[in-house]
């Protein structure tokens, strides 16, 4: 598997064994017997590199998720003794980055016999990760539709438009359909805000800008790069250090704020660690204000 996993990353042999610490030769036999094993052709050998097949596209997910099970199975084997329990919670980067974190901090100072693991990955990822036993619990923004998981509404967060002073804009006052005409950078934020954008601006394909994650559209933004929406408390900071600074927004329906969602496995919901961190996230959270 490792073999199959190093290939499909590198499209090399050669490379492939090179980093495993191995001859070619012991790659492609175990890579031949894979093949033999499932029946199916794995990989396409080109000139200089290798594809992976139809199939091999098919099992990669599943490889990487045993191996990270594998991976977890070791960590937890060596940590063994020295703390009691142990909890993987995988989070959005906005989570992770706004004064919700600070509810990390406190349980990590009152349980410090549990090891906490964070994780950052987007909400089909985390939910995904849940369901695989990587992750005991996830705070994500789009909710799994599994009548396996508890999910639990936390709070909203805020979205606003952002800009830095080192931009300059014709006008003072943008709206909605100005965002076509100016240097917008835009990170789709999932519902309902994808929904709200395309009836206020339009498609997302007609932007000129987009990224995929909030810490790009930060670095962007800071750069000068244009203006994006962003939440609230992940540029609270920067707005009073005055690195960003709001840029007044006006639109025929206001910007949807974002609910983040507590989501777990029913069949945890006895877990003595997992229960815990949930009773002192719910207790906590009802004086975490925005």
């Amino acid at each position: 598997m490792e073999a199959f996993l190093m290939v499909a990353k590198t499209k090399s042999f050669s490379r492939s064994a090179e980093l495993l610490n191995v001859v070619q030769s012991t790659v492609t036999v175990r890579i031949q017997q894979l093949e033999r094993k499932l029946g199916k052709k794995l990989f396409i050998r080109k000139t200089r590199s290798v594809e992976l097949t139809d199939h091999g596209k098919i099992l990669l997910p599943y490889i990487e998720r045993v191996m990270e099970l594998i991976k977890e199975g070791e960590q937890a084997t060596i940590s063994y003794g020295r703390y009691s329990e142990r909890l993987t919670i995988g989070g959005l980067y906005s989570v992770w980055n706004s004064a919700f974190y600070s509810i990390i901090q406190k349980y990590r100072q009152k349980y410090p016999q549990v090891a906490i693991r964070l994780m950052t990955n987007h909400s089909d990822e985390i939910n995904l990760k849940i369901k695989d036993g990587l992750f005991d619990a996830g705070l994500v923004c789009i909710p799994p539709m599994d009548p396996a998981f508890e999910t639990v509404p936390l709070y909203q967060e805020t979205l606003e438009l952002v800009k830095s002073p080192s931009l300059s804009l014709e006008k003072t006052m943008v709206s909605s359909k100005d965002l076509l005409s100016l240097p917008y950078i835009h990170l789709d934020w999932g519902p309902p805000f994808t929904e709200w954008f395309i009836q206020e601006v339009g498609q997302q394909e007609l932007m000129g800008f987009s990224v995929d994650d909030a810490g790009t559209l930060l670095r962007a933004l800071q750069l000068g790069e244009g203006i994006g929406f962003v939440l609230h408390q992940t540029v609270l900071e920067q707005i009073q250090n005055g690195t960003l600074e709001r840029v007044p927004f006006y639109s025929n329906q206001p910007i949807p704020k974002r609910t983040i969602f507590l989501v777990y496995p029913k069949r945890k919901q006895h877990h003595p660690a997992l229960q815990q961190w949930i009773s002192y996230l719910l207790e906590e959270i009802k004086i975490f204000a925005y």
